[in-house]
């Protein structure tokens, strides 16, 4: 068996065709780190590498979940910190951080070397996609996996987003696991620990000094979700306005940020980080294309505009199917046009104004949804948001206590 994942890893890397991707996925529980680590090489180097893997250089992934900024936050905390962050993502569902900051007119996500190079030699922070520059190969297996039911199968995630670190020349990765029944990393915290492990493992047999984040992903990590959502909630942060779970987000994302440069134990995000984090935030949007000044408009349009409201039809706990909402907003997403010059579209997105598992009552105001389209999408998501008796599951649901797991 070993023999087999062996050949398939090596005709990936001749020609990266359908039948090897389907051996390796069949095969994946039985990959070992070693070929692992070979195959990670095989997607990374299938393009080109924005540099050497360097200590210096650091980035904070994650294995994706509604509503979280980890990818967007974390790495301008790094920036606010003095960190050097390379980024290199595919785009995530609702809403990844590439696709949040490609819904921006003129972001540019698709750059030849040279131009990346530049960029990070401009600002300290590189984030652009995977595909046509870099690990075209690992583009090509993610879109295999997605329309394949492979996405969720662990080994063949860990192989992707280390592929990625490499390329980008990364040295020390921090990985934002959101652990649930969608999860990459598997579908409970046990199944997470041991899929983390591997991780860090196969980073160190790569020359990567890595450390995993472990997180309830049965709930939104904050309020805002949706690719203009993000940008909100991205803007609250960085001028003080966060309050509730998007602070305690906030707070996650900046020990995220601290461990990916060794300065754990720093105190949560002081004002000074923020107010240079902003700053970096603008410089990156220059560097990429858009602008943070369009940035800053797109932010008050959004908040500008019109949303409907889900009120609680009884009194109660919220209980959020953040799954089902997660896919309506995708469909929506996937039927629609971006702005003029930006490379995603963002047709829609939410706010809950009531964490998961929070008491409400009968005509409370739970989230507010934007409908660009005036598709009927408040009705749509309003059957994954119900209100359950008090004393039932929603009580444990909302904020969920980080797992730092290590070397």
């Amino acid at each position: 068996m070993k023999l087999a994942i062996d050949d398939a890893i090596t005709r990936m890397r001749e020609v990266g065709d359908a039948p090897a991707m389907t051996s390796l996925a069949q095969r994946a529980d039985e990959v070992d780190v070693d070929q692992l680590a070979r195959l990670v090489e095989v997607l990374a180097y299938s393009g080109e590498v924005v540099g050497p893997i360097s200590s210096s250089v650091v980035d904070i992934a994650s294995t994706g979940g509604p509503g979280s900024l980890s990818t967007l936050l974390a790495p301008l905390f790094v920036r606010g910190l003095g960190g050097v962050i390379s980024k290199i993502a595919v785009p995530g569902r609702p809403a990844g951080g590439l696709d949040s900051l490609a819904s921006l007119p003129r972001y540019r996500t698709d750059v030849d070397v040279r131009s990346a190079r530049h960029v990070l030699e401009a600002c300290d922070y590189l984030h652009v996609a995977a595909g046509t520059t870099f690990c075209p190969l690992d583009a090509a297996f993610f879109t295999w996996r997605q329309a394949n039911g492979a996405q969720a199968v662990p080994n063949l995630a860990i192989a992707s987003l280390l592929a990625k670190k490499v390329a980008a020349g990364a040295g020390r990765v921090v990985l934002d696991v959101r652990v649930g029944t969608h999860g990459n990393f598997g579908h409970n915290l046990d199944e997470a620990r041991l899929h983390a492990a591997r991780f860090i493992a196969v980073a160190r047999e790569l020359g990567i000094t890595a450390a995993c984040i472990l997180s309830d992903a049965l709930a939104p990590a904050q309020p805002w979700v949706g690719r203009g959502e993000a940008l909100v909630a991205v803007a609250d942060v960085l001028t003080g306005a966060d309050t509730g779970l998007l602070s305690s987000h906030a707070t996650d994302c900046f020990l995220m940020a601290t461990i990916a440069i060794g300065r754990d134990g720093e105190a949560s995000t002081p004002p000074e980080i923020r107010e240079v984090a902003r700053a970096a935030h603008d410089r990156m949007l220059d560097a990429h294309g858009a602008s943070g000044d369009s940035y800053w408009s797109r932010v008050e349009d959004l908040r500008r505009g019109a949303r409907e409201q889900i009120r609680a039809e009884k009194a109660g706990r919220v209980h959020i199917d953040i799954q089902g909402v997660r896919s309506v907003l995708v469909e929506h997403q996937s039927s629609a046009h971006p702005l003029p010059g930006a490379t995603f579209s963002d047709p829609c997105g939410l706010r809950f104004n009531v964490d998961a598992g929070g008491l409400v009552q009968e005509g409370d105001v739970i989230a507010e949804v934007r409908d660009d389209g005036s598709t009927g999408l408040a009705h749509q998501l309003e059957v994954h948001v119900s209100v359950t008796e008090p004393s039932t599951h929603g009580k444990d649901e909302g904020k969920s206590t980080l797992e730092v797991v290590r070397e």
